[in-house]
């Protein structure tokens, strides 16, 4: 099984684990990624079937749900490469689709998530995406202003670029 997945040859899903589960789920060409609904919670119950499969069939030490978290991501990632930008600091990066987040939302565990996307997580399965434990949406907290600030500025600066101002002859002022 670990070979014969169409999106491993095309490199774009990370290792061979995360091939395994996505294949476990019947989900084995780009085609079949694009075809998914990412606002139906049945994919999110379908890869967690598959990990819990995999999981039981396999004497292998694999830890299925980090698999699973990184299954998950690749998908939306995929899913969505027309929007997707292409550098989003990792301190502001929602933890389930890597983006800037619109809404950050920070669980219990310290993981910022867009609020949408942690909220579909949940609802599919009440637990954490990296810790596994139990998650209820009201447990989730909105960023402190002071970060929500810093979210939006750095957001604004690698969208808009920073001139170099020594280059502009402008001394510490940044041309918007």
């Amino acid at each position: 099984m670990l070979g014969s997945s169409a999106l491993r040859e095309l490199a774009i899903v990370g290792n061979g684990w995360t091939a395994e589960l996505l294949e476990q789920a019947d989900i084995q060409s780009l085609s079949d990624v694009w075809a998914l609904d990412l606002d139906d919670d049945s994919l999110i119950h379908r890869l967690i079937a598959a990990a819990r499969t995999l999981a039981s069939d396999t004497t292998r030490i694999v830890h299925w749900d980090n698999v699973l978290m990184r299954a998950y991501n690749r998908i939306v990632l995929i899913h969505a490469v027309d929007r997707v930008e292409f550098y989003v600091p990792f301190k502001f990066r929602c933890s389930i689709s890597h983006q800037w987040p619109d809404q950050p939302a920070v669980s219990p565990a310290g993981h910022l998530y867009d609020r949408c996307w942690i909220e579909r997580w949940v609802r599919a399965s009440a637990t954490d995406p990296f810790t596994r434990d139990p998650l209820d949406v009201s447990q989730l907290c909105p960023v402190s202003p002071e970060f929500a600030s810093e979210i939006a500025e750095e957001r604004r600066n690698h969208a808009i670029g920073i001139v170099p101002t020594r280059v502009c002859g402008i001394d510490e002022e940044r041309i918007d």
